[in-house]
């Protein structure tokens, strides 16, 4: 009797690939949104909003667009509205432009004397260049070179509109931020992270960010300059400091990202302050988000480099004991990066026995395998990397349930998951004998066996090394039975 017939998709499979699709565009609209937020944000005034309607028509639009040509009118009012209805819709920013002679005024407005139609005519400036690509474009032409020499002046709140307004022009691509910086943002912009405002710290920090999101960047110019101490003197996780912290932490993450200048950073402590701050915030009873994204992400970076990188974020404990509140996060992203910064931690077969001593650290793992794609891939790796590190690990894995849970995944459409499961059982069976009962109780040769005809080969492959070395005695006797 041959067990070993084609694999083909079941009705059941079809409903998995249709799952695994919503599930990646899911998490491609989710990352898009991310992006669109990190890199250009409309500025909103609750006192502002409250003076107003809260929907704006074409007519007072239009209005808004002409009346601030009359110097006779109230033009701080007509600006405070103005911004407003910016911020609402994108359309409103169209409605303006199309007033003749209206964009013109606005910028006489900012370059005027008046300092409270300048803060709030480039607040109008900021929600315009958070629109789309065109109304960037517009500011940049007609409104970047006096934003760039109000953050070299003393008035602190116009400081904080124009280093928003200007991360908004940046965040919009690379041609942007190319004539930005031939303009002279940088330079000021990084002597703003020693203002004595907040506000303006924190704008100076979300503006740069912006400058170096993108992997091509050139953060040399940073570096020579001296901003790794300005951003590290920011890293902590005083509650009055945390919306600092969340923009200094992005610019952290995109510096250090290349590695080409880690030790820049690295020479300043920077590893310890933020494994400290991370596992701070990591251990809050409501985490702040914003804030340990990034600074995830910048652990993560650090330890998927040289290992005396990952050795110096794992020489302090706190972190290693803030993964069960990081992987227990109700925010679903944290639990993600989390498990990726955990699984670079594995690599390293001498740090696994560290981690597996952390109480339930196995559970949780095992428990994220049961949540949406993404997640189960991290989830899946973190095992993998403690499976290869030897037999006391792998008997912790079995001991905690790992088998079932892999087990799904052998009905998993997706190769790359399919192939990570294989491996795992593939590592647990060699390294644990105990695995081969374990695995046999939950109708593991009933899901290994029709892998063995695979389309892929390596699937192919793994599935029959596995049959061959562990079960077939268990299938020649069973086939006798048949038989007889």
């Amino acid at each position: 009797m041959d067990r070993k017939t084609f694999y083909k998709h079941t009705a059941s499979d079809v409903t998995e690939l249709r799952e695994k699709k919503r599930e990646e565009e899911t998490v491609l609209r989710k990352q898009k949104r991310e992006k669109l937020v990190l890199c250009k944000r409309a500025r909103h005034s609750e006192e502002d909003l409250a003076l107003v309607d809260s929907s704006f028509t074409v007519k007072q639009v239009e209005d808004i667009g002409k009346l601030i040509q009359e110097e006779s009118n109230d033009c701080l009012s007509l600006l405070k509205q103005l911004k407003n209805a910016f911020a609402e819709d994108m359309v409103n920013i169209d409605i303006f432009l199309s007033v003749n002679g209206a964009l013109h005024s606005l910028i006489g407005l900012l370059t005027g004397d008046d300092p409270g139609l300048q803060l709030e005519a480039s607040w109008c400036i900021t929600n315009l260049a958070a629109g789309n690509q065109h109304h960037s474009s517009l500011a940049l032409k007609h409104a970047a070179p006096y934003l760039i020499t109000f953050l070299q002046g003393h008035n602190a709140p116009l400081q904080d509109q124009c280093c928003w307004a200007l991360g908004n022009i940046a965040g919009d691509g690379p041609e942007f931020r190319e004539i930005l910086i031939k303009q002279g943002a940088i330079h000021p912009l990084i002597c703003l992270l020693q203002s004595p405002v907040p506000r303006v710290v924190q704008s100076a920090a979300f503006a740069i960010s912006n400058f170096i999101r993108e992997p091509d960047a050139d953060v040399r110019v940073l570096v020579s300059a001296g901003i790794a101490p300005m951003l590290l003197q920011h890293v902590n996780a005083e509650a009055d400091n945390l919306p600092v912290l969340a923009e200094i932490a992005w610019v952290l993450m995109y510096a250090m990202a290349s590695g080409e200048f880690e030790e820049a950073f690295i020479s300043h402590d920077a590893i310890p302050k933020i494994v400290d701050v991370a596992s701070q915030i990591a251990s809050t009873e409501v985490q702040n988000v914003q804030a340990l994204t990034p600074l995830i992400r910048c652990l993560g970076n650090l330890c998927s480099g040289p290992i005396h990188n990952t050795k110096m974020v794992t020489q302090n404990d706190c972190l290693l004991t803030a993964f069960p509140f990081l992987l227990n996060s109700p925010h679903r992203h944290i639990r993600k990066e989390s498990l990726w910064l955990l699984s670079n931690i594995l690599v390293h077969v001498d740090l696994c026995k560290s981690v597996a001593k952390i109480p339930d650290i196995i559970t949780y793992i095992v428990q994220r395998c049961a949540e949406t794609f993404d997640i189960q891939k991290e989830a899946l790796v973190c095992l993998c990397n403690l499976a290869y590190s030897g037999s006391d690990s792998c008997h912790q894995l079995l001991q905690h349930g790992a088998i079932p849970a892999v087990l799904a995944f052998l009905k998993s459409p997706d190769p790359e998951l399919l192939t990570r499961a294989l491996n795992f059982i593939s590592m647990m069976l060699m390294h644990c004998e105990m695995s081969r009962k374990a695995f046999e109780e939950q109708g593991g040769v009933d899901n290994l066996e029709p892998l063995a005809n695979h389309t892929i080969h390596i699937i192919q492959e793994l599935a029959h090394q596995m049959l061959d070395r562990y079960f077939s005695d268990a299938n020649e006797t069973e086939e006798c039975d048949v038989d007889s």
